[in-house]
């Protein structure tokens, strides 16, 4: 964050993106407020929006991050945070967005907790199963053999 103008169009991001408030995110990223914005918590827009299952606006952060080529890796916190608020059609939003070398199990490993592990610990049963699915339909056969897809590895993502 900038100066104390830029820094104050930013915060109006992040608390609009945490109300789910669409037109105003819009208007305010327009406007010049940083995409990649966090607050004194450490959290940023789209991890809150996530975490409040606000899919319109999680969409709208993501253009605005991928038209700077801001959206990745740093990004899976939204991932998590969606996942513990059951809000799997904002988890699948940001699943299809992620770039895959980012959603492998292998590069998240500082702590034990898995998307699902997230889901299930709160009775997310619908996103339990959405996990499930995905993790099935990316296992692919070859010469008979199970093989799974790096992007199977969904279901163990390691939490940061």
């Amino acid at each position: 964050m900038g100066g104390g103008a830029s820094k104050d169009l930013d915060n109006k991001y992040i608390i609009a993106a945490d109300a789910g408030k669409l037109d105003e995110v819009c208007m305010l990223l327009q406007k010049g407020a940083d995409a990649q914005a966090i607050n004194e918590n450490r959290r940023s827009a789209i991890m809150l929006a996530a975490m409040k299952g606000h899919v319109d606006v999680v969409r709208e952060i993501i253009s605005a991050l991928e038209k700077r080529k801001g959206f990745g890796g740093r990004d899976l916190p939204a991932l998590f945070e969606a996942a513990l608020g059951g809000h799997s059609a904002t988890m699948l939003l940001l699943l299809e967005h992620l770039p895959a070398g980012n959603i492998q199990a292998k590069d998240l490993t500082r702590c034990g907790c898995t998307c699902l592990h997230l889901a299930a610990s709160k009775g997310r049963n619908e996103t339990v199963d959405v996990l499930i699915q995905m993790a099935e339909t990316l296992v692919r056969v070859k010469n008979g053999k199970p093989k799974i897809n790096s992007g199977a590895s969904l279901v163990r993502i390691k939490a940061f």
